[in-house]
């Protein structure tokens, strides 16, 4: 007796493609969702920042002023966090946790905590900014953008008295100081 044809194998090839692309996903390091963070990963110093009022009658607040000379670092770890901490003037060291994420071109940090974008307001920064950079390890991260509503007398009340929602641009930029 003749044996009867053995059915055709569709399904298995959809399924092995399905089953290898889950394997793909599960394989995926979701604890760092910052893309290439190994561009920027390294300590950073605080080379700029200033904000420049549209008002013509303001000057520039140069937020480097008020801070103790070289204070000011940025670290970007690549596990996905990143610290800032800078000193001002007669006060304390202050540490913000940030969350950066990165593409080829850019890397951008968020304030983890609602206290971290307090510190970051402090300094004239908004709880998440973007900034450039080039080259492969990034050597400097900068960035200049539109900022409204900025609290000028909240930063210095004695130069900027009454100057409670001021739009501007603010400028940043960041050094490499260790790899």
């Amino acid at each position: 007796m003749p044996t009867p044809p053995r059915p055709a194998r569709r399904g298995r090839l959809p399924l092995l493609a399905v089953l290898v692309g889950l394997a793909a996903l599960t394989a995926c390091d979701t604890t760092n969702p910052g893309g290439n963070l190994d561009l920027v990963e390294g300590t950073y110093s605080l080379a700029e920042l200033s904000f420049d009022p549209t008002t013509t009658d303001l000057s520039t607040a140069n937020v480097i002023d008020v801070l103790e000379p070289g204070s000011a670092r940025l670290t970007i770890y690549s596990d996905g966090n990143a610290l800032l901490s800078f000193r001002r003037l007669q006060g304390g060291l202050t540490r913000v946790d940030l969350r950066p994420r990165a593409s080829r071109e850019r890397v951008t940090l968020e304030a983890v905590r609602r206290e971290d974008e307090d510190f970051l307001a402090d300094i004239l920064l908004p709880p998440s900014f973007a900034l450039g950079y080039t080259g492969e390890p990034a050597n400097t991260l900068e960035g200049s953008f539109s900022q409204s509503n900025v609290d000028l007398e909240a930063f210095d009340p004695e130069r900027y008295q009454d100057q409670r929602s001021n739009s501007g641009q603010l400028s940043v930029r960041f050094e490499r100081v260790t790899p």
